[in-house]
């Protein structure tokens, strides 16, 4: 990168957002693995280590509970999705319910937010369209009862590539879900932005909700 504009201390060096002068190498060895225990970094350096942290991921988004993920992106937070987060939080907490709730980024159908996905063990990923504070409970209570609410069904998705693997999610929500799935992924190839709306844009392993809130715009 450019200088730091700290000619006196150079060698600088800038770990995670911290500058460090008069670095060497032995100094940044040790900063870099300090930095790497503290964020639990996993170095990947063969293809054994890659695998398994590959499904370790994967069991993120195929867990053995229902999972909900509510779009915290721009679009989403305009439409009062953190108000809808909150809601599952309370909810889930509440009412002690096994469900795994997760801040998304943006799915890209901005105009449907707030979106909110669900997968029961077993079943396709569901979006949810238009999805409000009021329809929490319901929806909570749905998926207790292993079905989700139709009427707020945008589309199902059986399958997505996440360019290190082509994952199922599996097959059996009524055909009425399927509508919209076509439409909504029709002309596109997402690359770098292929897992907005399914993964949680933070590596942060915090579980509030204020603080899955405060990171979700990262995606």
């Amino acid at each position: 990168m450019a200088c730091f504009g700290q000619c006196a201390l150079a060698p600088v060096v800038e770990v995670d957002h911290a500058i460090y002068g008069h670095m060497n190498e032995q100094a940044l060895h040790r900063e870099v693995e300090q930095f790497e225990r503290e964020e639990g970094v996993i170095r990947i350096q063969d293809i054994g280590t890659f695998s398994a942290v590959r499904e370790a991921g994967m069991a993120k988004l195929l867990p053995s509970r229902p999972r909900v993920g509510v779009g915290m992106g721009t679009c989403g937070k305009g439409n009062g999705a953190e108000g809808v987060y909150h809601a599952f939080a309370e909810g889930i907490d509440r009412q002690g319910r096994d469900v795994k709730l997760a801040a998304v980024g943006c799915f890209g159908f901005c105009a449907q937010e707030p979106l909110v996905n669900v997968r029961l063990p077993g079943k396709p990923l569901v979006i949810l369209r238009r999805v409000e504070e009021g329809d929490v409970r319901r929806i909570l209570d749905d998926i207790a009862l292993g079905t989700i609410p139709e009427n707020l069904a945008l589309c199902k998705i059986e399958e997505w590539d996440h360019l290190t693997r082509t994952y199922s999610t599996g097959p059996g929500s009524p055909r009425s879900q399927l509508a919209g799935s076509a439409v909504l992924q029709a002309g596109k190839r997402k690359i770098v932005l292929r897992n907005c709306g399914l993964i949680s844009p933070t590596i942060s392993r915090s579980t509030s909700p204020s603080a899955a809130i405060n990171r979700s715009t990262r995606c």
